[in-house]
């Protein structure tokens, strides 16, 4: 019950009139994080340098369309 007291003000701010535009679900970003964990998983063999170049990569492609 505190958690719903707490976050209360926080919940259905999608639908504020300066929250236009904002999705009223998080889809997009979980399947967004499934094609990452997807390409990652292809490419297990990678060290940990690469795959922080990867995942940097991954995002900046995002951020361009």
């Amino acid at each position: 019950m505190h958690s719903v007291d707490f976050y209360l003000p926080y919940l259905f701010t999608y639908r504020q009139p300066e929250c236009d535009g904002m999705p009223n679900t998080n889809n997009k970003i979980e399947g967004t994080f499934t094609d990452l964990k997807k390409n990652l998983h292809n490419h297990s063999g990678m060290s940990r340098e690469n795959r922080n170049r990867f995942i940097s990569g991954f995002f900046l492609v995002l951020g361009e369309i």
